[in-house]
């Protein structure tokens, strides 16, 4: 089981908020899991992407936030109810940021592919039938004239040997001809 961990952090570098003492500045934040946006100062709004949506990131940079060494990073995400862009403004090695979101949504996007396509076994084991069982077989008519016992007793040993009776159907016939006697 994969933890949630924190891959990047960072804050916007945008002359505006530089101006602001970078008290309002938006802050992101990346884990293995989601992407997290967050601005405000007396009031918040905080955003999170899950990191397998993430479709697509593009990189756009001014010439002046080129001259910084910040740009924004363009998120494209897919979500089930459509598409939407999520930008993190004036960051700090914005090529270096949208790579390491990048790695991060393909890894997200594998283990969802994985748990997808995991076998589940149940934890109960089934249990297997019962072999079918023979029905018995039909008792042997009385001995006109006193047929021999011993005659009818070995055919039953014969049934059986040749498993159309269990042995225990077996005594219970051999019991019921003694009885007959």
């Amino acid at each position: 089981m994969v933890h949630e961990q924190t891959l990047w952090e960072g804050i916007s570098q945008s002359l505006t908020s530089a101006a602001m003492g970078g008290r309002m500045a938006p802050k992101y934040r990346l884990t293995t899991f989601h992407l997290y946006f967050e601005r405000g100062m007396l009031s918040t709004d905080s955003q999170q992407v899950p990191v397998h949506m993430v479709a697509d990131i593009d990189v756009r940079q001014t010439m002046t936030q080129k001259a910084r060494g910040v740009g924004d990073v363009i998120v494209h995400v897919h979500r089930p109810t459509g598409y939407e862009r999520a930008v993190l403004e004036s960051v700090h090695d914005p090529r270096g940021v949208a790579q390491v979101i990048n790695q991060a949504a393909h890894q997200a996007r594998m283990r969802e592919q994985h748990a997808a396509h995991a076998m589940r076994y149940p934890t109960v084991v089934p249990i297997m039938p019962a072999a079918p069982q023979m029905p018995p077989a039909p008792a042997p008519a009385p001995a006109p004239g006193g047929e021999d016992l011993v005659a009818q007793l070995e055919r039953l040993g014969k049934l059986v040997e040749s498993g159309v009776l269990t042995r225990e159907e077996f005594e219970a016939k051999k019991a019921e001809i003694l009885r007959r006697l």
